[in-house]
């Protein structure tokens, strides 16, 4: 079924988009203005036994059991004097075709499936008017396609078939005209398959965005540094246009497309240099709407929050203190302290490794994001700009400049570098704890010894 389902496609394609409206003329007046059937016939096979041939070529009859058959001439002067009010049917594929004909070599087939799908779609052509008149046509006498549409177009019901038998060689023969015939792909217009390609290029290497140099310039602290990586940028996908478009160039394309191909090359990088620059000539232009700080953590409520919790992060040694590893006397006198140093001994050890393994490191990444906005955006400012339009706006700019400071940034760094150093020196922390308590115990082991003698 699914060759036959492409009739339809097939003839949708290159058919009337609407139903005819007017009247068709009828077969009286065709015979006044045209006296169809006249011209002499070549000679046909009078022993075909009649019905779809499988045959696409061989000696066909004189006539389609209930058409009419016309000559060239004929069917000349009936789209003359009738123009598109007489439906034309070519039982092929060719460029070379009659004005306005609908192509449908599919509908010759023999398969049964053929039937409801040509009906269906010849009704939407004619508005489902069975005395539309329609010339069906091939190329010559012994071609049997078109006596197979003319056989099926009867069967549908249609009741003025005009079987054009002697078809487009005769049509030629004639002097007549053709429609225009379609220039080859990429001969005289580009070809979709190599538009497809330039698309593709251009959607990789030549589409940015003013919102694109926004999420690159909020990243760069000074206006040099953003020139110097808008450069990169430019000059990267320059070069990556460039070859795209040469590897189209090195395929097999028409002449319009090699030729189009070619000025493309020659203009790549003035052609990603044009994008580059609208896009940051519209970013620069309307900094409000492009430079504003959107991410939620660095909204002022929220950089205070951080702000507050890098404040109260405190060191290791601010949480736990200290320890005196200095080794105590021994002797029944000095007991107690021994027990009083052991005891802080473990306090200190399990106050490490909580600290170790709980507390949180202090976010550096939103004071240093917004710091970073904060130095990128700040010529942008209505204050720094001279209040150009859709400048941003000071106050809300201000606040969270206060917030996201160089020394906010600063403490943030220091106390998130305290607390990844933390780690290792709890480690070594806890080890000489251990060594202490093991040199006590040996000591006392040593003085209880001493005194058993």
């Amino acid at each position: 079924m699914r060759r036959l389902a492409l009739i339809v496609a097939a003839c949708l394609s290159a058919a009337f988009v609407t139903p005819a409206q007017a009247a068709p003329p009828t077969r009286a007046a065709m015979d006044a203005a045209c006296n169809l059937g006249a011209d002499p016939k070549a000679p046909g096979d009078d022993n075909y036994p009649g019905g779809l041939s499988p045959r696409a070529s061989g000696l066909t009859p004189q006539a389609v059991p209930g058409a009419t058959t016309i000559s060239a001439r004929e069917a000349k002067c009936l789209i003359d004097r009738y123009g598109k009010d007489i439906v034309v049917f070519a039982a092929l594929n060719d460029d070379d075709r009659l004005p306005d004909a609908i192509l449908g070599l599919e509908a010759a087939d023999t398969d049964p499936a053929v039937q409801p799908l040509l009906a269906q779609f010849m009704s939407q052509v004619t508005g489902g008017n069975k005395a539309q008149p329609i010339i069906v046509y091939c190329h010559h006498e012994q071609c049997f396609l078109s006596y197979n549409v003319s056989l099926r177009l009867v069967q549908a019901g249609y009741t003025q078939v005009l079987w054009m038998r002697d078809g487009l060689s005769a049509w030629k023969k004639g002097g007549y005209a053709l429609a225009p015939r379609p220039p080859p792909p990429g001969e005289q217009t580009l070809s979709p398959a190599y538009q497809a390609e330039v698309a593709r290029c251009r959607k990789d290497y030549a589409t940015y965005t003013a919102s694109d140099w926004a999420d690159l310039l909020h990243q760069i602290p000074t206006q040099q540094k953003q020139d110097e990586a808008f450069k990169r940028e430019v000059a990267d996908d320059a070069n990556m246009l460039k070859i795209c478009f040469s590897n189209i160039q090195r395929s097999v394309y028409g002449a319009a497309d090699k030729a189009d191909i070619a000025r493309l090359v020659a203009g790549a990088e003035a052609e990603v240099a044009g994008v580059y620059a609208a896009a940051r000539a519209e970013a620069e232009g309307n900094p409000a709407k492009y430079f504003a700080m959107t991410w939620a953590s660095h909204k002022p409520a929220a950089l205070r929050k951080t702000l507050a919790s890098v404040q109260a992060a405190r060191s290791v040694s601010e949480t736990c203190g200290s320890f005196d590893f200095t080794q105590p006397p021994i002797g029944p006198e000095h007991n107690s302290h021994i027990s009083s140093l052991n005891a802080r001994r473990k306090q200190y050890g399990a106050c490490l490794i909580d600290y170790r393994d709980n507390a949180p490191s202090p976010d550096t990444f939103s004071l240093e994001s917004a710091n970073t906005w904060i130095k990128a955006t700040r010529r942008f400012t209505c204050s720094a700009s001279g209040n150009r339009p859709n400048c941003i706006p000071d106050g809300p700019f201000n606040e969270v400049a206060a917030i996201a400071s160089d020394q906010n940034v600063a403490l943030a760094k220091r106390k998130y570098q305290q607390r990844s150093e933390a780690y290792t020196w709890v480690n070594e922390e806890l080890r000489r704890l251990n060594s202490w308590i093991e040199t006590v115990n040996l000591r006392i082991d040593a003085w209880n010894a001493a005194i058993n003698r």
